[in-house]
């Protein structure tokens, strides 16, 4: 059965997260975390138009990739698009999966 989330209730819940300079400890991870951000709210507001009420809900998680730099990085399981930092800093997908999926669970 698919989930669905009311697009007003995820609209509110994203403008209690928003990236805040504070809690990064570089402009650089502040700003991905921004651009990142930023992408989650077009999916939204853009593909969907402005009669959608309720929206499909996609769950993810990120698949741990290796890179030679030694920096985390992250592919995810939905999409396939790939982000940097620290997995508890990207609960979102740039395309708009919330990362809550178990890697286990291939149901996303």
């Amino acid at each position: 059965m698919t989930e669905f989330i009311k697009k007003i209730n995820l609209l509110n819940a994203m403008a209690r997260i928003q990236p805040s300079s504070e809690n990064y400890s570089s402009d650089t991870a502040y700003w991905a975390a921004r651009d990142m951000f930023d992408d989650v709210l077009f999916q939204i507001n853009v593909v969907t138009d402005a009669e959608t009420e309720y929206i499909p809900m996609v769950h993810g998680h990120w698949i741990e990739q290796t890179v030679s730099s030694g920096r985390d990085s992250w592919q995810c399981s939905v999409c396939g698009r790939k982000a940097r930092g620290k997995r508890e800093n990207l609960p979102y997908c740039h395309c708009g999966a919330k990362m809550n999926e178990s890697e286990d669970n291939n149901n996303a």
